[in-house]
């Protein structure tokens, strides 16, 4: 009778060219899909940043312009200029602002125009009442 062969896992080392190419393979299969996630989701980190930061001008301007009387608020809009910081972020960064005035009332308009690596993005707009106790409903 013949005796079986067993094989011994210690005489096997290294690994098989088959098994080089599969890890390869999986290796630039995950890289292709990780490295333009990775890119993108910084992007968009980054332009989500400017974002807020656009909407903080917008907002510190209508507060310093609703809390001014309204002779130096008129002065005040017609020179009205985004801040340094702003204009390091966004150097091509526009602020208009407008009065509008209707039955509900006056309201103070603020419009940001920016872009940024010579892409345009949405103009941001607030609106704030200027003096809403001003004007009172009859019933």
């Amino acid at each position: 009778m013949k005796q079986p062969r067993t094989f011994e896992s210690s005489s096997r080392q290294g690994f098989t060219s088959t098994e080089l190419v599969v890890a390869s393979s999986l290796l630039v299969g995950l890289m292709g899909v990780v490295g333009p996630l990775a890119v993108s989701s910084t992007r968009l980190w980054i332009e989500s940043r400017h974002h807020q930061l656009a909407l903080q001008e917008l907002t510190s301007e209508l507060e310093r312009l609703t809390a001014m009387d309204s002779r130096a608020r008129a002065n005040a809009v017609k020179s009205i200029e985004p801040s340094a910081f702003l204009l390091n972020a966004a150097p091509k960064a526009e602020i208009e602002a407008e009065t509008l005035r209707d039955q509900d009332g006056e309201r103070l308009a603020l419009t940001l125009h920016w872009n940024r690596d010579d892409h345009p993005r949405a103009p941001l707009r607030l609106v704030a009442w200027i003096d809403p106790l001003a004007t009172e409903v009859s019933p």
